[in-house]
């Protein structure tokens, strides 16, 4: 559900509905196989890399941008909500 809602909220250019704060899922660095059998080629190279240290430091910081991002829609949100 979380994952839909990034990729719907993406798409139509509207803020997350789903805070990611309020998740607490741990996600696995396993590859689960029903998963490995949708990837593309992009993504199975990725997870092949030896360099794991760089693609985990840019997944890092992809995150830091995402919860700013969050951030700023959620203070906007808010701000519009006081004037009406």
């Amino acid at each position: 559900m979380f994952m839909i809602d990034r990729y719907i909220s993406v798409s139509l250019g509207r803020p997350m509905a789903i805070n990611e704060r309020d998740s607490n899922i741990i996600l696995s660095a396993e590859l689960d196989s029903d998963v490995a059998s949708q990837i593309g080629q992009h993504e199975k190279k990725l997870l092949e890399s030896d360099d794991r240290a760089s693609i985990e430091a840019a997944v890092e910081e992809a995150m830091k941008v995402h919860r700013r991002l969050d951030y700023n829609v959620n203070i906007n949100a808010q701000r519009l909500l006081e004037v009406v």
